[in-house]
């Protein structure tokens, strides 16, 4: 009989010892947990008592830091932009649909039809058909309009160019660029 007394009232202190240390990990603050770690020793076996310690995480393990990602391509200087990627790209695009190109630069000089100075990526393809891209900054997200013209007549009309669009990319350039000549019907026959 006092045998079964010691065995209950070992289970007991054991089922008492964790609640205590559920209710002392209970208290600690949400955001604690996620660097913490808990372990459960015994210290004494004679007397079975259990020790709570807790260690914090990230003085253990720190995770190594990041590497920097490259600048993204419409994050470098306009005029870079421009040489290094967006006649590199548009052109690699003519060639694709097999359409012949004579040149392709950026400048800053009048504005076609207004005259104002500004930013103009310019050029001409098939039989002397050209176009000019107009940024008001030298800034590719700038306000940017567009111009073409045939043979040897000059620009009569100035449109807008991405002017729902939040952000500028060369994708975003390039596609465009292609599907206003494909409306003037300078790609292929529609």
């Amino acid at each position: 009989m006092a045998d079964s007394k010691k065995v209950l009232n070992q289970e007991n202190k054991d089922e008492l010892n964790a609640k205590q240390e559920s209710s002392m990990v209970s208290s600690i603050d949400s955001n604690e947990k996620k660097d913490l770690v808990i372990t459960s020793e015994k210290l004494n076996t004679s007397t079975e008592s259990n020790k709570l310690i807790i260690e914090n995480k990230t003085s253990n393990t720190e995770k190594p830091p990041k590497p920097a990602k490259p600048p993204k391509v419409e994050d470098k200087p306009f005029d870079e932009f421009i040489k290094s990627h967006l006649i590199p790209s548009f052109s690699e695009a003519l060639d694709k649909l097999e359409i012949k190109y004579e040149d392709f630069k950026l400048c800053y000089e009048d504005m076609p039809v207004v005259g104002t100075k500004c930013w103009i990526f310019k050029g001409s393809i098939s039989y002397k058909k050209r176009f000019w891209l107009c940024f008001s900054e030298k800034n590719i997200s700038s306000t940017k309009t567009f111009a073409l013209a045939d043979n040897d007549n000059n620009p009569s009309l100035l449109e807008s160019f991405l002017i729902d669009e939040k952000k500028t990319t060369l994708l975003l350039l390039v596609s465009r660029l292609l599907q206003r000549l494909n409306g003037q019907k300078w790609l292929k026959d529609n």
